[in-house]
């Protein structure tokens, strides 16, 4: 099969089942659908520029098939988030993009091994603000976060929707989630690390937090016990066996996520 054939069929993969390849490639080419399935038959090759324009809307590495057939190769795409390249808000609207195609296709899976963060973080609004404070302050160590304090109104304003988008889609994918200890521990030591800071505004501002992050693990806890994932302050509705939440008594190295998408595998 040729590497455009090749390419080609990674995209359909990757599409919903109800949406038309040939009608995509027309749309984003701007070529006739005629054209668009002389290029799905390999018969007019697409140009680099065509090539390029696929690979970013589809998210489909051209370099992971150029070294299909060669050992001790790992294709990856690294997008480091730091204050000249990749803020913040795109990168949870990348989250969010990447979410809404698991969430959309079928046969689909997320398995989790999560040693400080999950998605589940982002039930609860104030959780996702102290983590995202912690971040850009301690661990990206952001020019613009050195003065700051914890300020849950600037990051309802600015991440707000992104976030509730991501856990929305988020409880529809069917996830296997590995934890320990250190998930919790680590954000109540962030917590009582940064109150000691003073980079809560008040003493009463740093216990709200702990008050938010004893509703998640309650919201947790319940979802473990139905088996299924559903959105904090909703009714108790999900998909059957969509959570399947294991303790792992190993310390984990790193957060690792293996996604599945019918017989594709990534690794995040």
């Amino acid at each position: 099969m040729s590497i455009q054939k090749e390419f080609l069929k990674r995209i359909r993969k990757n599409l919903p089942e109800h949406i038309s390849l040939v009608d995509e490639l027309a749309e984003l080419l701007n070529v006739s659908n005629d054209s668009a399935y002389r290029r799905l038959r390999g018969e007019t090759s697409l140009t680099f520029d065509e090539l390029v324009l696929l690979s970013q809307k589809f998210n489909v590495s051209v370099d992971s098939i150029l070294g299909k057939s060669k050992n001790n190769k790992v294709s990856f795409q690294y997008n480091p988030i730091h204050e000249t390249g990749l803020p913040f808000h795109q990168y949870f609207e990348t989250l969010k993009t990447i979410l809404y195609n698991y969430s959309i296709l079928d046969n689909t899976q997320l398995i989790y091994a999560a040693k400080e963060a999950k998605f589940g973080l982002f039930h609860v609004p104030e959780i996702a603000a102290f983590k995202l404070f912690f971040w850009m302050k301690t661990s990206y160590d952001f020019e613009e976060s050195k003065n700051k304090q914890f300020n849950f109104e600037e990051f309802n304003q600015n991440y707000g929707k992104a976030v509730s988008d991501i856990v929305k889609y988020y409880v529809r994918i069917p996830t296997i989630e590995i934890i320990n200890e250190d998930y919790l521990n680590s954000t109540i030591n962030q917590i009582r690390f940064y109150y000691d800071s003073g980079y809560f505004n008040t003493k009463a501002e740093a216990i709200m937090v702990c008050d938010k992050l004893k509703e998640l693990i309650c919201h947790n806890k319940r979802e473990a016990e139905l088996g299924f994932k559903f959105i904090l302050g909703q009714p108790e509705v999900g998909d059957e066996g969509n959570l399947m939440l294991y303790h792992n008594e190993i310390l984990h190295s790193d957060n690792v996520i293996c996604g599945k998408v019918k017989e594709e595998y990534y690794c995040y």
